[in-house]
């Protein structure tokens, strides 16, 4: 992701099993959040097949940026602010 970013999308988009890959999913959202584009994380977020992973990838990326002092989206306050992710 960080040398070749479009051919690890490309190839991570075309696996048949994104369960194989919940980890990486959650990783990107959360370097991509990290970058300032949250919207792109949500994305990666989404691919996450399993509710209970989605939810908790998808809080662990924007504990990270209320850690970092950034804005967050109001439906996520409470689910952040109940989570242990928060550094």
């Amino acid at each position: 992701m960080t040398t070749e970013p479009d051919a690890a999308s490309a190839w991570l988009s075309s696996q048949p099993d994104f369960s194989n890959y919940d980890m990486a999913f959650g990783m990107i959202a959360d370097s991509m959040a990290n970058a300032g584009f949250p919207d792109i994380g949500n994305q990666w977020v989404d691919l996450i097949p399993s509710p209970a992973k989605r939810e908790d990838a998808r809080v662990g990326m924007y504990a990270g940026m209320y850690s970092r002092g950034e804005k967050i989206p109001p439906e996520m306050d409470g689910k952040v602010a109940n989570s242990d992710r928060i550094d």
